[in-house]
């Protein structure tokens, strides 16, 4: 459980690459791009759910390919946090909600939002499966200890992009979605929220 649980987190956290990409290739191509990934990855979930179906259909069928198909995709779900009708909700929208940050919001902006979701999810999860012994009031799933450690390893790493009191907002503001018993998924809320926070900060001067 906890080995699953760990190399997921390390998939998670290898979201930061977007941030790379854009470093290249401009916000608005690294958005869109990753909102196409992410839409992508909605129709290959959909596809897993009615695979047997099509199989069934087609006039010829490899057993081999079909056997390694099934393994390929049962590593894949069981590196999801969650089961629900589609599989991959979480990557889906990291990186829909990845694209759109890099999109609407500044460069810096964006870079810090995606980073709090890369790093600050990935790693609260990761301490809170592994160290995890007091679970918050606000939300029995969550940990202290897990809630501190992606705050933390947040504002360590968003310290690249800006200074220690934006660092320390937005890494506050991913922690406290992320602690949030609500059923919006938290790879779509962080990045918005984060960023939504910074773009009113700046509008009043304070520097990002």
């Amino acid at each position: 459980m906890k080995t699953w649980e760990t190399l997921r987190q390390v998939m998670h956290l290898s979201g930061l690459v977007v941030i790379l990409i854009a470093y290249f290739l401009g916000d608005n191509l690294t958005g869109i791009l990753s909102i196409a990934f992410g839409i992508f990855l909605f129709f290959l979930s959909y596809y897993v759910k009615i695979r047997n179906e099509i199989r069934k259909k087609l006039p010829i069928r490899v057993k081999k390919l079909e056997e390694l198909e099934d393994i390929f995709f049962e590593v894949i779900e069981s590196l999801a946090k969650e089961r629900s009708e589609y599989y991959y909700v979480g990557a889906i929208l990291f990186f829909i909600s990845s694209g759109i940050s890099l999109i609407i919001f500044p460069e810096k902006i964006a870079f810090i939002s995606v980073t709090i979701l890369a790093v600050g999810d990935s790693l609260s999860t990761f301490v809170g499966v592994h160290w995890g012994r007091h679970k918050t009031m606000i939300n029995p799933r969550k940990s202290y200890e897990g809630t501190v450690g992606g705050f933390l390893s947040s504002f360590l790493v968003c310290l690249i992009f800006t200074n220690p009191i934006v660092s320390f907002v937005a890494s506050l503001i991913g922690a406290t979605v992320e602690l949030l018993p609500i059923k919006i998924n938290d790879n779509l809320l962080i990045p918005i929220s984060v960023g939504l926070v910074l773009l009113v900060m700046k509008s009043f001067g304070i520097p990002i």
